[in-house]
């Protein structure tokens, strides 16, 4: 099978749209990276997989990373190993953008919110403007989100930001609070203080599943999202 077929049959097996742009930037990534000598423990067919991901984050394109780790065999910490070496080898670790994180999570319409949380997270934090990383942009777009109730999967931005679940829930926590502070009126943050409690309290005294699960189900509908 020639490397051109490889990367068409793996890309019908993903079920990427846009195929011909992704299939261009996809081979363009793979060439350079067969002429590499790292990697070689890695096959042709996790090399092309791992290409293609890169090829549809650079353009925009939804990619399905489950299906990705799947076809490649490789455990999900693994794979995400792989993906990071293969974007320093072919120089694509470069910061990403707030445009960039809103277009691969299709919510564009956050990205002014996103960019006025990210500096006030900056200015707060005393980072230099130069210096912003890309977990903090992750996380703004995160909670840009969760404050127009966009739903959302919290797992895709924890993979994205690059971070260990511990350190991204440090994170957000701090994020959490600035928006708290600074975006949400005093109505909006009494109910959150409220809400908060109420749930605790539920906890605490043992409420039988039911009643948690229409307390959580408010959440969602007053969040937009199970995960805010």
């Amino acid at each position: 099978m020639s490397d051109r077929t490889l990367l068409i049959d793996l890309i019908k097996r993903l079920n990427i749209s846009e195929g011909e742009a992704v299939l261009c930037k996809g081979e363009e990534y793979y060439r350079v990276l067969l002429n590499k000598t790292l990697l070689r423990n890695l096959n042709n067919t996790a090399k092309a997989i791992l290409c293609l991901e890169l090829a549809a984050t650079n353009l925009g394109v939804k990619f399905d990373r489950c299906v990705g780790i799947k076809l490649s065999g490789f455990r999900k910490q693994v794979y995400q190993n792989h993906l990071h070496t293969i974007e320093k080898i072919l120089d694509l670790d470069k910061p990403v953008t707030i445009k960039e994180i809103c277009s691969q999570h299709n919510c564009r319409n956050v990205e002014s919110l996103a960019g006025e949380i990210l500096e006030k997270f900056r200015i707060a934090n005393n980072i230099p403007d130069d210096v912003v990383q890309s977990h903090y942009v992750t996380a703004a777009v995160y909670e840009a989100c969760i404050l127009k109730k966009i739903k959302v999967q919290k797992s895709h931005f924890i993979t994205a930001s690059r971070l260990k679940s511990s350190k991204w829930k440090e994170l957000e926590s701090q994020f959490n609070e600035l928006v708290k502070k600074e975006f949400l009126s005093n109505e909006e943050h009494e109910e959150n203080k409220g809400f908060d409690k109420l749930f605790e309290d539920c906890k605490s005294d043992g409420m039988e599943n039911m009643k948690m699960k229409k307390i959580y189900n408010w959440k969602i509908m007053r969040c937009g999202s199970k995960e805010c």
